[in-house]
Formats: structure tokens, sequence, C-alpha cells
């Protein structure tokens, strides 16, 4: 999908990374920490941690890696601690639907693992979904909801979207550049590059999409290997580290739910962001609710005790 990347951008100034830096530049910046890992160090341990893609070490990564280390040091450490809330989510749907492990970097790229990114031009949640692809993929969207900020029903829309993308053009680093280009933007430079390798015809995609596979490149590196750069995850509550999802038919406020369960109501609108007006709304197909894992048993006894009504279904652990 076509559209620029304006929340990561805004957070941690990856707008430096559109911009082409030299490799003269680049080692300058890194000759001036001796402790610093080489090229090749950088090279080795990204490739153990690349999985379906193909990832390439270039000059300019290491300025882009300084991006996430040193210059936006501050912001990836918070999403080193949005990983514990949102990766489990989504490498559980990886597993259930038999898809690489790898494709929760892109997350990282798009949002910042944040689920309230909006971009410029309307791409919202983890995985910055526009309006026309997220309904393509069963997501609502109203005055009520917006199910893109859902962690559990966006990821299952965008691994819809990315298998779709990998079936299409049959290599997921492809799929992924397409993720931000659209599938019309690889096919048309696969014809033009005469190719199916994205580094054999990388110079017939938009600069935007070139820079993208070496952000996600950056981003495999960093999220595996932010250890060895003296960085640590922002302290995350421990209520939103272990959760579980149930699906609910009634309407229901966020403030019945705290009185009820005595969740704060913070808790409760980050783990829910999706509802607009802090209220899950009727729904006969179900909405989700998703809640700290050890309030989940006392949620239940409450819907169906007090909640639910002879029209509607009661909820199970």
């Amino acid at each position: 999908m076509i559209r620029l990347l304006s929340t990561l951008t805004n957070t941690i100034g990856l707008l430096l990374l559109s911009q082409t830096i030299s490799a003269n530049s680049s080692n300058l910046l890194f000759t001036t920490n001796p402790t610093a890992p080489t090229s090749l160090e950088i090279k080795n341990k990204m490739l153990k941690k690349a999985g379906v893609f193909d990832l390439r070490f270039t000059e300019e990564m290491r300025y882009e890696i300084e991006n996430y280390t040193i210059r936006g040091k501050k912001t990836t450490q918070k999403i080193i601690g949005r990983a514990r809330i949102y990766f489990p989510i989504i490498e559980n749907y990886l597993q259930a639907y038999n898809l690489p492990n790898e494709l929760k970097y892109i997350t990282v790229i798009e949002s910042a693992l944040d689920p309230n990114a909006r971009s410029s031009v309307g791409a919202v949640g983890l995985w910055q979904l526009m309006p026309a692809t997220a309904r393509r993929y069963g997501l609502i969207i109203n005055s009520q909801v917006d199910e893109r900020r859902d962690p559990h029903k966006s990821t299952q829309a965008a691994l819809k979207y990315l298998t779709f993308l990998h079936e299409l053009l049959g290599d997921w680093t492809l799929a992924a550049a397409a993720y931000n280009c659209g599938g019309g933007g690889v096919q048309k430079a696969m014809r033009l590059g005469k190719g199916n390798d994205f580094w054999a015809i990388k110079a017939h995609f938009p600069s935007q999409t070139q820079h993208y596979i070496n952000r996600l490149a950056c981003a495999v590196y960093v999220m595996n290997y932010y250890k060895d750069y003296g960085l640590q995850a922002t302290d995350t509550h421990y209520l939103m580290q272990f959760t579980k999802v149930a699906t609910i038919y009634n309407e229901l406020s966020f403030q019945q739910i705290s009185q009820a369960l005595d969740i704060p109501m913070p808790i409760i609108k980050k783990l829910n962001p999706s509802y607009k007006k802090q209220i899950i709304p009727d729904s006969t197909a179900g909405n989700y609710l998703i809640l700290p894992k050890m309030k989940m048993g006392s949620f239940i006894n409450y819907y169906n005790n007090f909640v639910v009504t002879a029209s509607s279904s009661v909820i199970r652990g």
C-alpha cells in the first residue's frame, strides 16, 4: 500500500532515512565509537535473524541503526516495551496461519508498535492499514469503532493481506515491498527489471520502497540485538503484558468493566484502543474485549450473570 510512514518519522526521526547517506559520512559516525560493531558483525547478526527475508547489509544501514540506537534511543526503548505486549499476540496468529515469524517486524517500521498510530494519508494501527484494505479484509470502521486499532483483528487482516501478496509475487521480500508500494508497484518493477529478485530490480522501485526494505533489515537487527547497545525495554504495566480476548455481544462501557473488575480505566483504554467512545457496542457478530489474563475469569462471571440477555450468547473461558 502506497503511503508515507509519517508516524515513525515523527517518533524517531526516520525522515533522515529517506535521504541518501554516503558511505563516508556513515563510516565517520561509527568510527567515533571504537566499540561499535563492524559492518561484518552487523551483517552476520542480521542474516541470522533474517529468516524468509532476503536482507542485505548496506553502508546506509549503519546510519539508520544509529537512528534506533543513539538518536532515537528513548523511542526505541518504548518500541521494545510495546513488543512485550504485541509481539506475543502477533506471534500467536503467525503460528496459527503457518506464516513466517519474521513478518512481525513489519509493525516496527510501520507504526513503532503503536496501535493508535495514524499516518498523514489515513493509515491506522499497528499494521498501518488504509481504510479500503481494512474493509476488504473484514474490519469495521465507523463512528464507534476502528478495528484497525484492534491488535487481534488488525493482525488477522494484515496477515491475510500479506498472504495474498506472497501468493501473488512468490517471495516474502517482494511481499514486504508490496506492503509498502502495492502489488501493482512490485509487478511493474519486476517487468521493468526483468526479474523477481528485489536487489536485482531495486532501482525500479519507488525510493520510499527501496528504503523500506533497508528499514526492515534494521528493525530485524535492532529488535534482536538492542542489548548490545545498552538499550532496554521501557517499563510496561504488568496488567498489559499477559492478556486474553473474549468475544462479547452486548453493549458494555469501559466504566462498567473498570468498576466491576477493579481495573484502572487507562489500562482498559490501552488494551482496547479500537473503541472510540469507550463503549463496546451491541453486535450480533460479536466484538473483541481484551483484558488482563488474571481478570478474564472474573469478567466472564460478571458478563454471564449481569450483562448477558436472553437473546445473546454467554461467553466461556
